[in-house]
């Protein structure tokens, strides 16, 4: 079923106030987005009636499992473009506003070089942020990548603890070979 970016940018929305407030109802789809609260009343209909959404009696909204896997798909390429568009220079909140507007347009295959790049400008700049980590580790560990602690991993390699100095950078430098 074909899914209009309109119906995406609610649906991520939706899955971003509920991550941030924990119950999201539909005035705050509207304060969120600056809509009326009539035309985020028309789209939570069709959201519900496509089965994306659900609401229960006291208005809160709920994403169903095809809305959270399209709402978790844009949400993860807004984060990943962002971060990119910011890695180039652009100012965040101007990064963020473009992300918004390339993440439903964007082949797959872009993406991944987005990705890519991304990721080799991280490890080779050791410019690492929260928000990177939360966009780069899920996309490691799909392409079978396993996270330990720098301590796990001297234990593992039967490292004394007193060398953890020396090899930190040389961990930071590689850490994604």
């Amino acid at each position: 079923m074909q899914i209009h970016q309109s119906a995406e940018d609610y649906l991520e929305t939706i899955l971003m106030l509920n991550q941030r407030m924990g119950r999201v109802r539909s005035i705050d789809v509207v304060n969120e987005l600056g809509y009326t609260k009539a035309s985020v009343s028309i789209a939570m209909k069709k959201l519900r009636e496509n089965g994306y959404i659900a609401v229960d009696g006291e208005g809160n909204l709920t994403l169903l499992e095809p809305g959270r896997e399209i709402a978790e798909r844009i949400y993860s390429r807004h984060r990943l473009l962002t971060h990119f568009f910011v890695q180039l220079g652009v100012d965040e909140d101007v990064a963020a506003e473009d992300a918004c507007k390339a993440e439903h347009i964007l082949s797959e295959q872009t993406l991944e070089k987005i990705r890519e790049y991304a990721l080799l400008h991280d490890a080779e700049g050791n410019s690492m942020t929260v928000e990177a980590l939360d966009t780069i580790i899920p996309e490691l560990q799909k392409q079978g990548y396993k996270f330990v602690t720098v301590t796990e991993l001297f234990k593992i390699k039967g490292i004394e603890p007193d060398m953890e100095k020396v090899y930190t950078n040389v961990l930071k430098k590689n850490m994604y070979n």
